[in-house]
């Protein structure tokens, strides 16, 4: 039973917005670090644009994505560190494509938990990879349902909350 309001999921992170401003801070360009990628898949793009409004609702609409191919250690995406006050995702679209297909899941579910995941790392630099995941899985099943993977609720460290 998502709990999804008119805007965004009506989580626990809701009014949190930590990149409302929306204003640029940095000129980071993609292709400094990594293979951009000029032709994501449409459906990831479009599937992107429709989960933005919702993520943009709950953590603000200062945040931007850079499409890559090929990131290193078998990543889906990266947060690009030092852009916090207007976070840059590097992001594979084709391998949470890959992903969608190999695991058989929603492709709502994949691009949603990479993206809030990522800006979960923008949000506190020092976070542990368990913290971030912890975060994304804890949106993930406020937008989606409480019986996300089976798994019951996971308790957000309090540094994430509003």
């Amino acid at each position: 039973m998502a709990r999804k309001t008119e805007c965004g999921c009506g989580s626990v992170l809701n009014g949190l917005r930590p990149f409302a401003e929306g204003v640029k801070h940095h000129d980071y360009d993609v292709a400094w670090d990594y293979e951009p990628d000029d032709d994501p898949p449409e459906k990831s793009v479009a599937t992107i644009a429709r989960l933005r409004k919702d993520i943009d609702c709950d953590f603000g609409e200062g945040w931007e994505i850079q499409y890559v191919k090929n990131l290193p250690g078998n990543h889906l995406a990266r947060y690009i560190f030092g852009t916090e006050s207007y976070p840059v995702i590097a992001l594979d679209a084709e391998a949470v494509e890959n992903g969608v297909r190999r695991f058989k899941i929603e492709r709502d579910t994949a691009f949603r938990t990479t993206i809030v995941h990522e800006l979960a790392h923008a949000m506190d630099n020092d976070a542990s990879e368990e913290e971030v995941e912890l975060v994304a899985y804890e949106y993930e099943r406020l937008c989606e349902g409480d019986d996300l993977f089976g798994l019951p609720p996971k308790q957000v460290p309090a540094r994430f909350l509003p």
